[in-house]
């Protein structure tokens, strides 16, 4: 029976040879690229499997995905909320199937695939900053972009790929830079200055040359101690590798509209148990802060007079009465931070008001003046 596994590795032959006849550069990435280093295989890894390429190679290989107009293959770019990884490529076989039902909506194609991130610069070498910018080829990338968007105007905004300086045209322009990233990890340029063959599930696939110094870059000294195990795929999943996802989504519709109605109520009720939390926790928060505060009064109407005796521009008395306010000020400063705050007795309150300008805490002043004038503590 096929796996998810041979439906990646063909694909991952299909990226090489396209590379290969192309010209274009890549390498393994992620922990199936060091499964494939340190045991040859990705079979027995996560499904996630990944390469990365600069992102002028990304934009043409795309391209010749494209111009292939294979029925069976898609090149989707999928764009992301991470500020240093706004976007990758996600090239897949639309005759398979490997979705999460209850976010459908994320993407266009939803088959099993293989991830394709972009390389960036972050340091350039000091001789690469008098070099002439390179052209930024954006529109080939974009172009494939709108073959594939929906008619709603949300997806019909094309983000264009990056054109400022962390983009990268070619493999040898890696080398212009001292630090590269892919997705959220830095790698030193010279680690990537090579590109070696290697044996994978009986394919020969591209790593970095020195992809011990690569890897341990990414997972540290002890990489090869990394425990490498398959992806459990979650009730929420639907994974086939023999049917396309068109053809599932189709039959299985009226299940997943009513496993998103089920969802979304589930959200709801989820969100109505949290409201009601807050209300519970803030009127639990005030009850503690009322005993404290009665607490404080009876012992403040006690002491009240002995305190307003001491000399406050005395460091010594000063600091003496600091010491017995501090209770009470430690109090204001907690029950502040949960929107709370409660009086004791106005000849108190002024003292601890002096006594905290004195001490340079005028916006804890602020802050008990403004709940002052709340009417409620839990609305």
């Amino acid at each position: 029976m096929i796996s998810e596994k041979d439906i990646q590795l063909e694909l991952l032959k299909e990226i090489d040879d396209i590379c290969i006849k192309n010209n274009l550069d890549y390498i393994l990435l992620g922990t199936n690229g060091l499964n494939a280093f340190v045991n040859h295989s990705i079979k027995n890894g996560p499904i996630s499997v990944s390469v990365a390429m600069t992102s002028g190679d990304v934009e043409r290989f795309c391209d010749i995905v494209e111009k292939q107009n294979n029925p069976n293959r898609y090149a989707e770019r999928i764009i992301t909320e991470r500020k240093n990884n706004p976007w990758y490529i996600n090239y897949g076989n639309e005759n398979t199937a490997y979705f999460n039902i209850l976010d459908l909506n994320s993407k266009d194609h939803h088959g099993i695939n293989v991830e394709v991130y972009p390389i960036r610069g972050l340091k350039l070498n000091k001789k690469a900053k008098d070099k002439p910018a390179k052209p930024k080829e954006t529109g080939k990338l974009n172009k494939l972009l709108n073959r594939f968007l929906k008619s709603n105007k949300e997806k019909n905004e094309v983000k264009k790929t990056p054109t400022d300086k962390t983009y990268i045209d070619r493999w040898q322009d890696i080398q212009d830079f001292t630090t590269v990233k892919i997705i959220n990890t830095k790698i030193k340029a010279k680690t990537l200055k090579e590109i070696g063959r290697y044996e994978v599930d009986k394919l020969q696939l591209a790593l970095p040359k020195d992809a011990s110094k690569f890897f341990r870059e990414i997972f540290g000294a002890n990489f090869k101690d990394r425990k490498i195990k398959p992806t459990n795929i979650g009730y929420r999943y639907i994974l086939n590798p023999e049917m396309g996802y068109q053809q599932i989504i189709e039959e299985s519709k009226d299940l997943i509209m009513e496993s998103n109605s089920l969802n979304e109520e589930v959200k709801l009720k989820s969100a109505e148990a949290d409201d009601d939390r807050v209300v519970l926790n803030n009127l639990w928060n005030l009850i503690l802060m009322t005993n404290k505060q009665i607490e404080f009064t009876k012992y403040f109407d006690e002491n009240i007079e002995r305190l307003l005796s001491f000399d406050l521009s005395d460091k010594k008395e000063f600091d003496l009465v600091y010491k017995e306010l501090k209770p009470v000020i430690s109090a204001l400063r907690k029950y502040a931070k949960l929107g709370m705050t409660f009086d004791i007795n106005p000849e108190t309150d002024s003292l601890i008001e002096r006594v905290l300008i004195m001490k340079g805490n005028e916006k804890l002043v602020d802050e008990i003046k403004t709940l002052k004038d709340k009417e409620f503590f839990i609305e």
